[in-house]
């Protein structure tokens, strides 16, 4: 009772083993988790790639649009510079009145000289500026930065929804490596309890086998205590087959096999057994022949040939 109480509780620790775990078969469980995990370090991989390949694009849509004008013009209107005209007017009455000066003052006079050099200066002046500026001009948005902006928010979305992707299979795999491992763990108790199942079991057959001889020698006489049992009897598992068949089919197998050697013995005979035979073997014509006596046969004999009555044998002369 205790080696089968002991039995029970093994199976109930190896059904609840397996119960909680689902565990069916360890090896297996193993195998499909490393599939699984390899399958999904692969994903990884290639997530981390992209990753990657998003966060290079976004660094180099930043450095082009790093410098880049919000605002650009589309169309410029020209105009004739307002310095050039004050310029040129100015220069125009001093050439005026350097004209008048001339008709009075001689060409080294400190007022002809004076005159002069304004003139000079002006004409430097003048040289110097541009003879048309900018009026009026049409800005606009720069298309080129508001496209890199909307591909740089694209490209910010799918680099965050990658990134999540990420620690989505990270945490998957931290979580696979832990089924592997506990999986591991389950089996190499269950592969305790089971060698504990078979030896328990072992032990509760022996216990009873013991108590049936125990049974045996108490249900026998006491002088005859020494007897031990070989072997168990046990139910057929199927019914016996009855004999007559065996029997029909070798009287039937008997009959045939009879019958083959009759012909086969009647077929290889090659007996003279009649005056035809004689003379178509030897080619000679037959004189006489004589009767081949037998001795004086038995009551059985007798019965026999008057059953089977057997060809007469002559001698050919």
């Amino acid at each position: 009772d205790l080696s089968r109480k002991q039995l029970d509780e093994i199976e109930a620790k190896e059904r609840a083993i397996k119960t909680s775990g689902e565990l069916v078969q360890g090896d297996e469980e193993i195998r499909l988790r490393l599939e699984q995990l390899r399958d999904i370090d692969s994903d990884l991989k290639q997530a981390q790639t992209s990753r990657q390949e998003l966060e290079n694009r976004i660094t180099t849509i930043k450095a082009q649009l790093e410098g880049m004008p919000d605002k650009i013009t589309s169309m410029t209107t020209m105009g004739q510079n307002p310095q050039v005209i004050d310029v040129t007017t100015k220069l125009t009455t001093l050439r005026e009145e350097r004209a008048r000066a001339a008709q009075v003052y001689l060409p080294k006079t400190q007022k002809i000289v004076n005159l002069d050099s304004s003139i000079a200066t002006l004409e430097q002046q003048l040289a110097q500026l541009a003879p048309s500026v900018t009026v009026a001009e049409t800005v606009v948005d720069n298309d080129t930065r508001r496209a890199l902006e909307s591909v740089l928010r694209q490209t910010e979305v799918d680099y965050r929804a990658v990134a999540a992707r990420v620690h989505i299979l990270q945490d998957q795999i931290k979580a696979t490596r832990d089924d592997v491992q506990r999986i591991d763990e389950r089996t190499t108790e269950l592969n305790t309890l089971a060698a504990a199942h078979q030896s328990a079991e072992k032990n509760y057959q022996r216990y009873v086998d013991m108590q049936e001889d125990a049974r045996l020698a108490d249900a026998t006489e006491v002088n005859m205590t020494n007897v031990d049992v070989i072997h168990y009897a046990s139910l057929p598992e199927s019914p016996k087959r009855p004999r007559i068949i065996d029997i029909l089919v070798g009287t039937t197998l008997g009959l045939l096999v009879g019958i083959a050697l009759a012909f086969a013995s009647e077929f290889f005979d090659h007996t003279l057994e009649n005056k035809e035979d004689v003379e178509s073997a030897l080619g000679l014509p037959l004189l006489a022949s004589l009767p081949d006596l037998a001795p004086q046969e038995g009551m059985f004999k007798l019965l026999w040939r008057s059953l089977f009555p057997a060809k007469t044998r002559r001698r050919a002369i």
